[in-house]
């Protein structure tokens, strides 16, 4: 019994430990402060295509309707100008727009 009582004192010292270690380990790491930004800088481009989905289910005169919306928007980001303060001026181009429409009446793009 004595025997037992000595190994789980034993592993709750090395508990406390890792538990102290593991503490001070996390404070270090939350006291660096990151700091997300763009460092864009004039002549760059960015391309996105943004999707968005939506399915409708809807009652119209007693009747289900189900609509699946489906929008695609293709843009394109031109830096044009980043002033001393870090604002820049930015030309936004759609280079795509697609949308399909499907539902029990029919489909149309």
């Amino acid at each position: 019994m004595k025997n037992q009582n000595s190994k789980f004192k034993i592993t709750l010292f090395i508990l406390a430990i890792i538990l102290t270690v593991c503490l001070l380990v996390s404070e270090t790491f939350a006291a660096e402060k990151t700091i997300l930004k763009l460092n864009l800088k004039p002549g760059q481009k960015y391309n996105r295509v943004i999707t968005i989905d939506e399915n409708i289910s809807h009652s119209v005169m007693d009747r289900q309707m189900d609509i699946t919306h489906t929008k695609k928007v293709g843009l394109e980001f031109e830096v044009k100008d980043v002033d001393e303060k870090g604002i820049a001026s930015v030309r936004v181009i759609y280079r795509t727009l697609q949308e399909k429409t499907s539902s029990t009446a029919g489909s149309m793009e």
